[in-house]
């Protein structure tokens, strides 16, 4: 039985069990998926629509060489957009906390880097501190399109979030070059997929043609996706999270999976 990071079918395989494993039930999913621990430091999903494995509540016991690489031998870019003197978009949740877009984008961007890595593929961050790569907003931009050329990337995903009213609402997905169209596609999708899953109704924006920088003057497929708004003060509080963070990680590594036919 296949293990998986989310409890559908269509997520990324952790790797398998049979009829002997045990393991702890931490809870179940209405879908009837059951989230176990998989081994002394991963948890994952298994489907309980059948019968072929016994799950009890006693000790788990360790499973050697868990992770499927699926994504080995791909390489990813990751932008943080912001960071320095720009914060981007700045917002304040229900509990009145400002919150700048620079400060999501890289937990947003660090979350995605493990669950790509998690699954065997290379992130290159085109940011992994609160700096920005230029204190010249144009020249940082450009060193960001750049890097896909600079790193021999086979894609790059720029990571935003929007502001406007404060009831504007959800996800998008942003591209330039005709032949990222589809990248950009299929990682909304899978994004929306999973955080429909864990949050349901939250609004799909489709993904959109715009001429941005970063897209325009990139040399691999490339997409810029928007997460939330931050204008917005409950979306922000939900936003601004671990598991939100989490759930679009796996959201991006379904995309990358199945874009790249995995």
């Amino acid at each position: 039985m296949n293990v998986r990071r989310l409890p559908n079918t269509g997520a990324p395989k952790l790797g398998s069990i049979n009829e002997k494993f045990t393991a702890v039930i931490l809870r179940t999913s209405n879908n009837n998926w059951a989230e176990i621990q998989f081994s002394k430091t991963q948890k994952g999903w298994i489907s309980l629509n059948t019968s072929s494995t016994v799950v009890t509540t006693k000790k788990p016991i360790q499973v050697s060489d868990p992770i499927d690489n699926v994504l080995a031998g791909y390489k990813i870019v990751l932008d943080a957009g912001h960071g320095g003197t720009d914060p981007g978009a700045i917002g304040k949740d229900l509990k009145g906390k400002k919150v700048t877009e620079a400060e999501l984008t890289l937990a947003s961007a660090k979350a995605i880097q493990k669950a790509i890595e998690d699954v065997g593929g290379t992130v290159s961050m085109t940011r992994s501190t609160t700096a920005a790569l230029n204190s010249n907003k144009t020249k940082d931009l450009a060193a960001r399109a750049a890097s896909s050329a600079k790193v021999g990337a086979n894609a790059f995903i720029s990571i935003h979030y929007n502001s406007a009213s404060s009831s504007a609402e959800g996800l998008e997905a942003l591209y330039y070059q005709t032949s990222s169209k589809k990248f950009a596609t299929v990682i909304q999708k899978n994004i929306m997929k999973a955080v429909n899953q864990k949050y349901p109704n939250v609004k799909d924006r489709g993904p959109k043609h715009q001429n941005v920088m970063v897209l325009r003057e990139n040399t691999v497929f490339a997409t810029l996706i928007e997460l939330g708004f931050v204008s917005n003060a409950k979306e922000l509080s939900r936003i601004n999270t671990d598991t939100y963070r989490q759930t679009v990680a796996e959201g991006v590594v379904n995309g990358l999976i199945e874009y790249y036919k995995k």
